[in-house]
């Protein structure tokens, strides 16, 4: 059987429109099932794209396990991003990731959720605890006291909902 060679089409005027949506006999020519490097977000239109940003230096190590963008609401002077690699939390501080979490149980998955202005991370295994975004502060359960250990975590109707232990 022969392979068939990728053809590039420039017209795009129906965009994208799945095999399985249309009949074979109502396929438009001038559609596509299969594109790269382009974003569909509505029937006929097309968008180039626009790719990824390097956030950081390299984190060595095992595969990245959590990552959370935290805003703080009240002075938006806290605002961080939060990573995951190992048994290590990092934080994000001028291109350059900095520990402020260790001995997190390893392999485990973070997850994290914003309330009051408070990150809290949960994983499943280690104390739930929350961090206020500054940097000189550190993570701990001053604001977690009665916060169960949790796989899960969501902000709902102005409670902090843990589950999945």
């Amino acid at each position: 059987m022969a392979i068939l060679e990728s053809q590039q089409i420039t017209n795009f005027q129906n965009g994208y429109v799945s095999r399985g949506s249309v009949s074979e006999s109502r396929y438009p020519l001038d559609a596509v099932e299969e594109s790269i490097n382009f974003d569909f977000d509505r029937i006929g239109a097309v968008k180039l794209r626009k790719g990824l940003t390097l956030l950081g230096n390299t984190i060595s190590g095992t595969a990245m396990l959590g990552l959370y963008e935290f805003r703080d609401s009240g002075s938006g002077t806290n605002n961080q991003i939060l990573s995951v690699n190992g048994n290590t939390l990092y934080y994000l501080s001028s291109g350059t990731w900095t520990s402020k979490r260790t001995g997190l149980t390893s392999g485990k998955k973070a997850r994290f959720s914003t309330f009051l202005d408070f990150v809290f991370m949960v994983n499943g295994s280690d104390a739930t605890q929350t961090w206020n975004g500054n940097p000189s502060s550190s993570f701990g359960t001053t604001h977690a006291a009665s916060a169960p250990i949790g796989a899960f975590i969501e902000n709902f109707r102005s409670r902090m909902w843990i589950a999945g232990n």
